[in-house]
């Protein structure tokens, strides 16, 4: 293959000067691809890279005056091999590297600047290159600087919303223009797990509610194709998330998930809003009610939006049997542990003190004591939730420390091992352990192994004991 570029084989190498600069180049290329984790696979994604430029001399002569650069493009292509694919995807993407490298700012802002008179295909185009360009730099700045990646959920999920927002009124428009509008019917869309507590990461898929009302259901559209309300909303729906998660020619945008909406996948796929509050009110399990301390409306009509806040307001601060919240949460428990074990030891989600038994823990007291606490209803991000417990007196000192402690080192693994990490990885490469140990500030792998696994130990305590007090 290297051959081949000497060869003027590939578009960007096909002229003598981005070939002469390209030699000067490849030691300090090919020493950076071999300290990846896959030498081998480094290499082919950098061909491949290669192969999709349309010119090389440019580029070249940019890494050649900006060695940082190039030395960014490497730590992609072997620490973060998610990213290359935008790249590989989207030409757009080099430039944004050339001209910015790891640029700070609002990726989520060229979203909201859409111009409002696209149609939905082309709204959608747009986003996945929007979005694609957002997620790639915010990548970047993780790797730039991995001791601020516990930071970044919050610019993944800004991308998120924004998308969704502008997404949301280009569909219904679409379905007004084939079938007509619907009078006095309201729509909206609610963001749960990760997207409604803003803690997104590379990889995070849309948890969502979509909820719908209208006056009378049995209504006609307005159109010279008339559909009642109920078919309306539902196509209304399906057109709105496929467009989120459609492939296309610029790649799919984001990978949706609709299981929590009432009675899961057996239920409509859009939930009155009636339908909504009776079912939360007197059929959800603890565990949905835990899952709605995260829920947030990102986008749709505002009298329907103001009744699911208040409906999520008021079923979040219902008095509760604390026995029995207890007890439901420790079967949950259990059936996590059992179907849902730990799959390594960079699997921070799973097993006997991971994260989810972290949110246990601080979303069990959210619900314990919202009924009687001022100012625990509402979604938010994990450190702040246990920050929030801590004021209200529910954590005790020697509590918070180690669940804030916790929280931090949890989701810097998450947002790193978005980029590079499996859940069943057992020794990363050196690059990808470097990143590591420069993130949480640990002197070598056997500490950082050391670290996580007291960390957990921490956990699982808190856990038990906010189950047994409640019991």
């Amino acid at each position: 293959l290297i051959r081949g570029w000497h060869a003027g084989r590939l578009k960007a190498t096909r002229t003598p000067r981005s070939r002469e600069i390209l030699t000067r180049l490849q030691p300090q290329i090919l020493t950076i691809l071999a300290s990846a984790a896959d030498p081998d696979d480094s290499f082919l994604r950098f061909h491949n890279l290669l192969e999709s430029l349309p010119s090389g001399v440019q580029i070249f002569s940019l890494f050649q005056s900006n060695p940082h650069v190039l030395a960014l493009l490497g730590d992609i292509v072997s620490l973060a091999p998610r990213l290359i694919d935008f790249l590989s995807d989207n030409g757009r993407l080099m430039d944004v590297l050339l001209t910015r490298g790891a640029s700070s700012g609002d990726e989520a802002s060229a979203i909201s600047a859409l111009n409002p008179q696209l149609d939905f295909e082309e709204v959608m185009g747009e986003l996945r290159l929007q979005v694609h360009e957002g997620m790639f730099q915010i990548g970047t700045r993780i790797l730039a600087d991995p001791v601020m990646a516990a930071d970044y959920g919050a610019p993944y999920t800004a991308l998120a919303e924004q998308s969704i927002a502008a997404l949301l009124p280009s569909a219904l428009g679409d379905m007004e223009r084939q079938y007509g509008a619907l009078e006095g019917a309201g729509f909206a869309i609610v963001g749960m797990g990760k997207l409604g507590s803003r803690e997104m990461t590379l990889q995070s898929d849309l948890d969502m509610i979509v909820i719908c009302d209208c006056d009378d259901f049995s209504k006609l559209s307005s159109g010279a194709k008339p559909i009642d309300a109920e078919t309306w909303f539902s196509r209304a729906a399906r057109r709105f998330l496929s467009g989120l998660s459609a492939p296309t020619v610029q790649g799919r945008l984001y990978e949706v998930d609709t299981r929590l909406r009432p009675s899961g996948n057996a239920g409509a796929l859009v939930a009155k809003i009636s339908g909504f509050i009776d079912y939360q009110r007197s059929q959800a399990w603890s565990w949905e009610h835990l899952a709605l301390t995260r829920a947030r409306v990102l986008a749709g009509d505002p009298k329907l939006t103001a009744k699911i806040e208040q409906a999520i307001g008021e079923v979040l601060t219902l008095p509760r049997e604390l026995s029995l919240l207890s007890k439901d949460i420790s079967d949950m428990r259990k059936r996590l542990l059992t179907h849902a074990p730990i799959r390594g030891p960079f699997d921070i989600r799973r097993g006997k003190g991971g994260l989810v038994e972290l949110e246990f823990a601080c979303q069990t007291l959210q619900l314990a004591h919202a009924p009687n606490q001022d100012g625990l209803v509402g979604a938010r991000n994990l450190p702040d939730l246990i920050g929030d417990l801590y004021q209200a007196e529910i954590l005790k000192p020697s509590q918070f420390e180690p669940a804030r402690e916790a929280a931090h080192y949890f989701s810097t693994l998450r947002q790193i091992g978005s980029l590079c990490l499996e859940d069943n990885e057992i020794s990363p490469a050196s690059g990808i352990e470097n990143l590591l140990l420069e993130a949480l500030n640990e002197p070598d792998i056997g500490r950082l192994t050391a670290s996580l696994q007291a960390h957990r130990v921490a956990v699982e305590r808190l856990l038990e004991e906010t189950l047994q007090t409640l019991s």
